[in-house]
């Protein structure tokens, strides 16, 4: 734990693992991801989409 503990102090994101696996993160607090809105995965995805947004999220409710 006081490693952990100390990871955190460096602003560090820590994976928690399960036989090799992650299953969870643990973020100090303040943590700040350094990538772009456009950088993320799903950002400019339906881009070429010509229903208002107000209908597409009509149809992601549904």
């Amino acid at each position: 734990m006081n490693k952990i503990l100390k990871a955190l102090e460096r602003k560090e994101k820590i994976t928690v693992l399960y036989h090799g696996k992650a299953k969870g993160v643990i973020l100090p607090v303040g943590y700040k991801n350094n990538k772009k809105i456009k950088d993320q995965a799903f950002f400019g995805m339906l881009s070429d989409e010509m229903k208002p947004v107000k209908e597409i999220m009509d149809d992601v409710r549904e």
